[in-house]
C-alpha cells in the first residue's frame, strides 16, 4: 500500500504565516472601508437635514421679520421671536431622536427670556423637529449651527453615543483632505458625539474654522 502523503510541519508553519500576513493585510483595510462607508451614510443623512431645516428656518425668518418690522418696542418683539434678538448672533438646535430644543454651542438647552417667550421657543422647537421628521424619516440625532437665518454646519448620527459623525457641507473627509488633524486634541472629531462636536470645525472658511483661523 501507498502511504498518504500529508503536510510537513514546515509547510504547515509556511502557510499558518502566509494565513498570518493576509490577516494583518486585510483585516485593518476591511475595518477602515466599513468605516468610511459608516461615515458616508451618515454624510448623505447630514446633507438631507441640511436641505430640510434650511426650509423651516426661512420660514423663521418670514415669520420674525413680520414682527421686527411691526413691532417698535424690543420686550414686545423679543415675545415672539425665537431666534436671537441680533440676527448675526450664532444659535443652535439639537435633535436628540425623540425631541429638539434650542441650545448653546456645547449642546445645553437655551431657555425663555419669559413665560410668553418660552411659549415661543416651544413651539419652534416642536415645529422644527417635526418639520425635518417629514422629510428625513430615519431615527437619528442632529445638531445644527444657524446665523442670520442661514445654516452654516450640521452634524449628525444614528444615535446620541455614536462616534461615525455625519456633516454637511463639510465633511470629516474633506477636513482631512485639507491636512486638518481630524483625530488629535480638539479636533478629535471622529471620537467624539454629536451634541458636544464643535460645528466650527465643519466651515472651512478661515476666519471660521479653528483650525484655519490659526494659521499664518
Amino acid at each position: 500500500m501507498r502511504r498518504k502523503k500529508g503536510f510537513t510541519l514546515m509547510e504547515l508553519l509556511v502557510v499558518i504565516a502566509i494565513f498570518g500576513v493576509l490577516v494583518c493585510v486585510l483585516v485593518p483595510a476591511w475595518a477602515s472601508y466599513l468605516q468610511r462607508s459608516k461615515f458616508r451614510a451618515q454624510n448623505q443623512k447630514a446633507k438631507a437635514i441640511f436641505n430640510a431645516a434650511q426650509v423651516v428656518i426661512t420660514d423663521i425668518d418670514f415669520s420674525e421679520r413680520r414682527y421686527r418690522s411691526r413691532l417698535s418696542d424690543q420686550a414686545d418683539v423679543s415675545k415672539y421671536i425665537y431666534t436671537p434678538l441680533d440676527a448675526s448672533e450664532d444659535w443652535y438646535y439639537y435633535w436628540d431622536g425623540v425631541k429638539g430644543f434650542q441650545c448653546n454651542a456645547a449642546g445645553v438647552a437655551v431657555g425663555g427670556r419669559d413665560t410668553n417667550h418660552q411659549k415661543t421657543i416651544d413651539e419652534w422647537n416642536e415645529r422644527i423637529g417635526r418639520e425635518i421628521k417629514r422629510i428625513v424619516t430615519d431615527d437619528m440625532v442632529y445638531k445644527i449651527w444657524v446665523n442670520d437665518y442661514q445654516i452654516q454646519a450640521i452634524a449628525c448620527s444614528d444615535k446620541e453615543s455614536s462616534r461615525y459623525i455625519g456633516a454637511h457641507p463639510t465633511t470629516i473627509f474633506e477636513l482631512d483632505a485639507n491636512d486638518i488633524n481630524t483625530e488629535s486634541g480638539d479636533t478629535d472629531l471622529k471620537h467624539t458625539i454629536v451634541k458636544s462636536v464643535n460645528l466650527r470645525w465643519f466651515d472651512l472658511d478661515k476666519d471660521v474654522n479653528p483650525a484655519k483661523a490659526n494659521v499664518n
